[in-house]
């Protein structure tokens, strides 16, 4: 490059540079100038937001200042609303302490009500019992009762109420009593005479199958009436249980209890349970419910004797027919070898003697079933049971005992005569329903009927019932028919399973048939509704505890078991 063209360039250079100091002087000096500007503003900001940090901080401190003050009003609020709750509940648990103290004391008063009140009831009952003692004791003297048996008598008494500790005992106790204190009013029984001979009482029960009442009149009988003049009769006879037959009545007179319950329900029947038949030799103790009077007396550990009894054969509980006392049923044994059998027990020695016997007769139910319950035969029969009577009324008194011993006579039902001519027959049903034979379990005079599965019981007896008032079937307003739970309630006849559920009853001397016979003959039965007065039999008591003289008001046979139980203590 030419020297002058540098030199050139060098001088513009230079006078650039000046140009450009001066003018970068200018903006250096500007910038300071702007800096300062932009540095007062800077610091007029930062005054500000200071200052306005500071109001911030200010208003903040207030603002945390008021929140601690509510929350400590907050607190003191929830505070008090403790204190309060806190009074609040000691209050409530104040009022329940109180209630509970007053139902405390409500329970304590009628506590105290209720042991008052028994107490009063105890009083009252003791009054009560004393009365009575005192009235039975004057009825003992009049009677010439003994002071001593007397007040053994209610010494026992006393020692069986201090025994009743609990309240449902005591109640148990009271109504045993009052159920056994009826049984002995209406039999007659009263405080005991004393025993001249015997240790303890003696008791002998005598049947005479089918002694209807009455008979006792059809001739002297005067060994019967010997025994009615000095003791206790039931003055229009003693009432059998439904049905009026002879197994359902002997079992019910030995238990107390009606055949529903005691589970002989007829002379034969089938357990639909089981399909086992039963009849008057069955001696299985599934049929045989209860506890009759000889397994009661072994129960006290005492002795029992048998001399024939629809049931004594029968091994059950603590009772276990001994050859020695139980009599197997033999119909053929003479009346007066029975009677001397009897006789034969007081032979023993004095302990060995049984408290309990039985004595069975078959007539005059034998006769009156073949000739009704008026022929000769049952006059005939009617007496011989007298002379039985008389033959152990002597040998009682041969051993200076007869006063000692309480004998009962009496009958398990009566008799009454029936002809074919009152006949019903099953097979005239057959327009309105037809009647198998193997739906019917037993005709007369009870008629029993279980239908097969399928065919309901309530449309059978509907059906029957139609037929028999329809006025075209022969006698058939003379037999209703009821389901089992529909019968009368007087008759105890419903709540056992072996009871059939269709049951007819008959009018008093007619009869069921299956079908027609050429037959025409005329009988006696038993077996209908027991009001029927023609099924009573009698009911005769002598001995220490039964009023001489006396007759009573018919009653049922279902309470003999109560007397003879407290006869024998």
């Amino acid at each position: 490059m030419p020297l002058d063209v540098q030199v050139k360039r060098i001088a513009v250079l230079k006078l650039c540079s000046l140009f450009c100091w001066f003018h970068l002087d200018e903006i250096v000096f500007e910038e300071e100038a702007k800096t300062e500007e932009e540095a007062a503003v800077e610091e007029e900001a930062k005054t500000e937001e200071e200052a306005k940090t500071e109001e911030e901080a200010a208003v903040e401190e207030e603002a945390k200042t008021e929140e601690e003050a509510k929350t400590e009003e907050e607190a003191k609020t929830e505070e008090e609303a403790a204190v309060e709750e806190e009074a609040k509940t000691e209050e409530e648990a104040k009022t329940e302490e109180e209630a509970k103290t007053e139902e405390e004391a409500k329970t304590e008063e009628e506590a105290k009500t209720e042991e008052e009140a028994k107490t009063e009831k105890k009083v009252a009952e003791k009054a009560t019992t004393e009365e009575e003692a005192a009235t039975e004791e004057e009825a003992a003297t009049e009677e010439e009762a003994a002071t001593e048996e007397e007040a053994a008598t209610e010494e026992e008494a006393a020692t069986e109420e201090e025994a009743a500790t609990e309240e449902e005992a005591a109640t148990e106790e009271e109504a045993a009593v009052e159920e056994e204190a009826t049984a002995e009013e209406e039999a007659g029984v009263v405080l005991a005479r004393p025993l001249s001979r015997l240790s303890r009482p003696v008791l002998l029960l005598i049947s005479s199958d089918g002694f209807r009442f009455g008979y006792q009149f059809k001739t002297a009988a005067p060994n019967i009436h010997r025994l009615i003049a000095n003791g206790t009769e039931a003055e229009t006879g003693l009432i059998p249980v439904f049905p009026s037959l002879t197994f359902p009545n002997h079992y019910s007179i030995v238990t107390g209890l009606y055949p529903a319950h005691h589970g002989i329900i007829n002379n034969h029947f089938v357990d639909p349970v089981s399909g086992a038949a039963f009849n008057m030799g069955s001696h299985e103790p599934e049929w045989w419910l209860g506890e009759p009077l000889w397994e009661t007396a072994v129960n006290q550990g005492f002795n029992a004797a048998t001399v024939f009894w629809p049931g004594s054969e029968v091994k059950k509980g603590s009772w276990d027919c001994p050859p020695k006392f139980c009599r197997h049923y033999d119909g053929s044994v003479p009346f007066e070898e029975r009677v001397d059998a009897i006789l034969s027990y007081f032979d023993l020695p004095s302990s060995e003697i049984p408290v309990f016997m039985t004595l069975y007769f078959e007539d005059p139910d034998e006769q009156g079933h073949k000739v009704g319950a008026d022929d000769p035969e049952i006059t005939a029969a009617v007496a011989r049971i007298d002379d039985m009577i008389g033959r152990l009324i002597a040998g009682l008194e041969k051993r200076g005992i007869f006063e000692d011993v309480t004998i009962i006579l009496l009958g398990d039902h009566g008799m009454v005569g029936t002809c074919d001519k009152k006949l019903i027959f099953l097979d005239d049903l057959s327009p309105w329903i037809k009647i198998p034979r193997d739906w019917v379990q037993s005709t007369s005079p009870l008629l029993a009927i279980r239908p097969p599965a399928g065919v309901a019981p309530s449309d059978v007896v509907a059906k029957m019932n139609e037929a028999l008032g329809s006025g075209k079937v022969e006698h058939g307003n003379y037999l209703k028919m009821y389901l089992k739970e529909d019968l009368p309630e007087r008759l105890h006849y419903r709540e056992s399973h072996r009871i059939p559920p269709v049951i007819g009853l008959l009018e008093e001397g007619y009869k069921v048939e299956q079908k027609r016979t050429k037959r025409n003959e005329c009988g006696g039965a038993h077996g209908y509704d027991n009001a029927f007065f023609s099924m009573r039999s009698i009911f005769v008591g002598h001995g220490p505890r039964f009023q001489r003289g006396r007759k009573v008001p018919s009653f049922e046979n279902v309470e003999i078991y109560n007397v003879i139980a407290s006869i024998l203590n």
